[in-house]
This record gives structure tokens, sequence and C-alpha cells, in this order.
């Protein structure tokens, strides 16, 4: 008796894929391990007592013969055709043969390999899959088991994160490599982190940051900068940080969060001193205290351009309009040191020199040291005089100037008293009065409207003060009545002379008032003339 065996078909398909592999006939290789591989599998085998059991590698032969095929190619598109086959063979061993211990890293490869063929949709779906596998797979693994999930969770992770930002979904792929980081940081001495960390932190950023571009695309500034800042304090080390906080700062001004802005700018300031943008910073965080009217804070950020500016004009100017803020914050010492600086530094242009001067004038009058205000009220009459520039301006504050100096000789004046013996006091009192109406004359010369009226009141007034003074100065002791009708005599003969001058000065003051002027000071020589003259200018009813 003959007896026959029979070989199952599904053997008979490996050993001729085998064959075919041999004799480097792949495309026909595939055909045959993939009909051996899911052929019969699942169903009935034809011989159960001599089934074929190697359905699993003649699955995975498939994909070696497919790996050697598309290394034989040239063409791109044959390639991409080829792998796209292969991705597919892969797909349905690592579904078909789940147990297998190639499984895993066969979908990892997939995966990536969708990612590279730029089916983002498919590599989502496959990614998504593989993931929530690899999430219900048993908890109880070793070391290594444990070590090679993580690897092909980030790897799926990454590639969906990947796909999920080519289809501008960002915040979905915000989330995905979120995911992946933490995966990472469970593990941050292995050779997965050091190989995936930084690039996925970089991802991980780019994705916020593209959703803060987004919102400015819509418009909504305030949400762009938001995202921005998240960037900023979820992805500090990521590279494009740097870029985000800058362009928070940018949006913070556009849309006038003033506070937020100078938190933002100030720590840009200290951690990235060397960074090209921070030399914007001063000026930016002045427009913020500016806006919101902190003059002490404006103050600090003008000084601080003044000295670290490259160009020296935007120093020059940033020194005035700190001691301007300086002025405005109450800050006198400092708003003092700065226009001083400024009027010691910068002589031109003419009239921000001469205004530092007028008001260190002022300040100094504030705290009454009236030397240093002297020292700056001359220096006001020396650069109007020196200037081949002159304006208006410049002689207003040099007319300002010399009749305040007259007002500091008026106390000289009216402090020497006329008394015995009147010779000798005589001569001091004419000194002092001399010493003040040069001064006065020095600011009628200027001939500024305000000023001369003060002027010539004054002029008028120590004429007349001058006058009323010698005829009540004290009288000599032991003189008869008519030695004393003589003496008066004599003193209303050197009186007369000075109270016509004093009317006349008034008078020049009340011509003023003709042509349209009016000041306290016409009103005031018109009540002195109301004295002195009362049948003329007395018209009270």
């Amino acid at each position: 008796t003959i007896t026959t065996t029979t070989t199952p078909l599904d053997k008979v398909w490996f050993l001729l894929g085998e064959t075919r592999f041999e004799s480097q006939d792949y495309q026909r290789a595939i055909i045959a391990y993939e009909n051996a591989a899911y052929g019969s599998y699942g169903g009935e085998s034809t011989t159960a007592e001599q089934g074929f059991q190697k359905h699993n590698e003649a699955a995975y032969a498939a994909l070696l013969a497919y790996d050697q095929l598309i290394s034989t190619v040239t063409a791109t598109q044959q390639i991409e055709d080829w792998q796209a086959a292969k991705n597919d063979s892969a797909l349905l061993f690592a579904n078909t043969f789940k147990a297998d211990p190639r499984s895993n890293t066969v979908l990892t490869q997939t995966i990536q390999s969708l990612l590279n063929l730029k089916s983002y949709k498919k590599t989502i779906t496959v990614g998504q899959a593989f993931v929530d596998r690899l999430d219900s797979m048993d908890k109880s693994m070793t070391t290594q088991e444990g070590l090679e999930k993580q690897k092909h969770y980030v790897i799926a992770g990454l590639s969906i994160a990947h796909a999920q930002r080519e289809l501008s979904q960002f915040t979905l792929a915000e989330q995905s490599y979120e995911k992946v980081l933490l995966v990472l940081n469970e593990s941050a001495d292995s050779a997965l982190y050091q190989n995936y960390y930084v690039a996925t932190l970089d991802n991980y950023a780019a994705s916020i940051y593209q959703q803060g571009v987004n919102q400015i695309a819509a418009n909504n500034n305030t949400a762009a900068a938001n995202h921005f800042m998240r960037v900023v304090s979820l992805a500090p080390a990521s590279k494009i940080r740097v870029s985000a906080q800058r362009d928070a700062i940018t949006l913070f001004i556009q849309t006038q969060q003033w506070q937020r802005g100078i938190a933002v700018m100030s720590d840009f300031q200290q951690r990235f001193a060397n960074n090209p943008a921070a030399q914007a910073i001063p000026a930016q965080l002045l427009l913020a205290y500016q806006s919101l009217e902190d003059w002490s804070g404006a103050a600090v950020q003008a000084k601080a351009i003044a000295i670290n500016d490259p160009n020296p004009q935007v120093q020059q100017q940033a020194l005035y309009s700190a001691a301007e803020f300086y002025q405005q914050a109450g800050d006198i010492e400092n708003a003092i040191d700065s226009y001083r600086s400024y009027a010691h530094s910068y002589t031109e242009p003419l009239a921000e020199n001469m205004e530092a001067q007028y008001r260190l004038s002022e300040l100094y009058a504030g705290k009454a040291a009236s030397d240093k205000r002297a020292y700056w009220l001359r220096k006001l009459m020396l650069t109007h005089k020196n200037t081949l520039a002159a304006t208006e301006r410049s002689r207003y504050l040099a007319a300002f100037a010399a009749i305040n100096l007259a007002e500091n000789t008026l106390h000289g004046f009216q402090s020497v008293s006329l008394e015995h013996p009147l010779k000798k006091s005589l001569v001091r009192k004419r000194k002092a009065m001399q010493v003040a109406l040069t001064a006065y004359q020095k600011a009628l010369a200027y001939d500024v409207e305000l000023f001369s009226t003060q002027a010539t009141y004054r002029i008028a007034d120590i004429y007349a003060s001058f006058a009323k003074e010698l005829l009540n100065s004290e009288r000599p002791a032991g003189l008869s009545a008519l030695e004393l009708e003589q003496y008066d005599f004599l003193l209303e003969e050197q009186a007369y002379p000075f109270e016509e001058k004093a009317i006349d000065f008034y008078t020049i003051n009340i011509e003023r008032s003709w042509q349209g002027i009016d000041s306290e000071w016409i009103r005031s020589s018109y009540q002195a003339l109301a004295e002195l003259i009362p049948a003329k200018y007395d018209k009270r009813e």
C-alpha cells in the first residue's frame, strides 16, 4: 500500500516565498508570504494534524521582503507606493498577531512611515490606537519591558503630535507633546530622555506659540499674548522662549497692559541682558511707566537710557527727560542732579540748555539755596548774552533771571537805615540804592513786558522810599527851632529830586496801560501816585 502525505497549503506558500526571496524575486515573495500568513489563518486547517504554525513568521517575512524590494527601487513615487503597501501589510501583521513580541516595534515603525509619507490623519488614527493599546498593557512588566513600552509610547506620541501640527491642530499637538513630556520625565536619567526631551520641549513650545500667532491673525492680541506667556511659564527652557517673551512684550504694549508688560519686560531685561532685544527694553519700560504716570519708574528708565544708549542724541534727550520725571515725582535731589548734568554737558540746543538752567534756579529757590540759585540766574543771563542764536524765550529767561537777581539786591537796600550820623549812613544807603537800581536797569534792558513793569515799579519805589526815609531820618540832637527848620528844609531839598524821579518812573508804568498793558505793577504804580499826587491820581469818590 502506498501512503501519501499532504503538505498544508500555507506551508507551501511559505516555502515558495522563501525560494523567491532567495532568488531576489521580492515582489512575488511578498505575495507568497502573505498568502501563507493570511490565506487560511483563522479558518480550518486542511490537515490539522500537520497544521502550519508559522503564520506570524510568514507575515513578518513579507515585511522583510518589502524592505528588500524598496531598497532596489530608485523612482520616488515607486518607493512611496511600495512603502504605503508595506504599511498596510505591517498594520495587518500588528493587528493579527498582537501577541507577537515584534508587534509593537512594527507598529512604531509603521506610524513613523505614515508620518513620513504625509498620511497625517492616518498617522493620528493608527498612533492613537497604539498609544491606547500601550496604556492598557499589563503594568507588571520587567524594567526592560517598561523601557521598551516607554520608547514605543514616545515615538508614537511624537508622531501623533507632529501630524497634528502639520494639520494645524496646534491645541491637540500641544496636548500630545505634553503627554510625551510626562512620560519622558518619569526617567530623566535615561537614554530615551537624553535623545528626545529637548526636541520634544521645543515642539511643545512651538505648538503653544503657533496658537498665539493664530490669535494675532484673528486680531485677538490679548489672547495671543497669553499664549506667548504660556510658552514662558510652561517651557522656559525652550529655544523659542525668548521670541515668545519678546512678542508678548510687544503685544502688552499694543494692548496697553502696562503692569503685566512691566513685569515681563523687567524679567527679560534681567535674564537676557546680552540679547539684542534687551536694548529696546529701557525705552519700552519708559513708555509703560509714563502711561501709568509712574514718574519715579519713568525717571529710572530715562536715566538708564542716558547712561547706556549708544546714540549720543538719545542719551542727551533721555537725561533731560529723566530730570523732568524726577521733578514730577517730587524727587528734587535727583532732579537737580540730572538738570545740572544736562546744563553742564549740553550747551546745544540753546532752548533745552536754558530751560535746564531755569529749572535749577526754581528748584534751588524751593530749597532756599540762595547762593546756588543766584549762580544759575547769572548763568541764564550769561548764556543769553553769549549766544548767536538768541530767541524770544532766551530773552524772557534772561529777563526773568535779571529781575530775580535784582529782587535780591532790594533787601540789601531796605536793610540800611538812615540814622545818626546821617552822613555815614547816607553813604551806605546811596551805595545800596545804586546796586539795586543797576540790577533793575539790567532787567529793564531786556524789554520783556512782564518784568519791565516790575522793574519800573521797583525803581520808582526805591526812589520814593529813599526820599521818604530821608525826610523821616533821625534829626541831630540839640538843634534850635530855627536850626531844625533849616535842617528840614535842607532834607526836603535833597529828597525832592528822588521823589520826582519816583513820579517819573511810576508815570512810565501808567503810560504803558494806555497801550492796553495791565499788570499788578501798573496798578501798584497808580496807587503810589495817588499818594504822591492825590489831586491828579486819587479819583476815589
